[in-house]
Formats: C-alpha cells, sequence, structure tokens
C-alpha cells in the first residue's frame, strides 16, 4: 500500500503536466500509457499509435458530419491554435496536406 502511494503522486504529476499541454489524456489513459512504458513498449510507438486513432477518429467524425477530412483538420487546427502558439515547431500544412490525400487503410 505504502507502493501505492508514491505511483499515484507521480500520476497526479503526470496528469497536471498532461493538462498544462493539452495532450487530451485522461487520467485512465495515462495509467495504462505509464503501465505500457514500465513493461518495456517504446514510448514513441505509443504515441505514434495514439496519433493514429486521433486521426482515425477525427476521420470518422468528418465521415458523420459530412465534411471532407481538410475541413476537419482546419478546423481542428484552428481549435489547437494555442498549441501552435506553444510548440511553433508543429507544422499545420502538413496536416491539411496529410488530410488531402486518399485515406487507404492496409492492414498489416
Amino acid at each position: 500500500m505504502a507502493a501505492e502511494r508514491p505511483r499515484e503522486e507521480t500520476l497526479d504529476v503526470l496528469y497536471d503536466i498532461s493538462q498544462l499541454l493539452q495532450t487530451g489524456l485522461d487520467r485512465e489513459t495515462l495509467a495504462v500509457l505509464v503501465g505500457l512504458t514500465e513493461s518495456g513498449v517504446n514510448p514513441e510507438a505509443l504515441a505514434a499509435v495514439i496519433k493514429e486513432l486521433r486521426r482515425e477518429t477525427a476521420a470518422l467524425r468528418a465521415d458523420e458530419a459530412g465534411i471532407t477530412p481538410r475541413d476537419a483538420v482546419i478546423s481542428a487546427a484552428a481549435r489547437l491554435g494555442a498549441e501552435e502558439a506553444a510548440f511553433p515547431s508543429a507544422n499545420v500544412r502538413s496536416m491539411v496536406d496529410q488530410a488531402q490525400q486518399p485515406h487507404v487503410r492496409t492492414l498489416q
């Protein structure tokens, strides 16, 4: 039980940082990601999976709403304008260009 307390405190700090960085990750997701990382899963691979899931979710929502993926990305980029200011290396233009490419899903 004593070991559980520092873990909870660590997750609280990670969640606070996550909120400040506007990652959109909740406490439960962060706990799962930390557990996977502690089990040896590559954090960069986890980040890539999360990004792909978000792209897929945005594409599905765009389909349901009847808007083009390009418009969905532009709308999301507008909402995330603060993130663009905080992280100038983010390239919204490449996001828009990528959204214009045909959405092809391959199974490997």
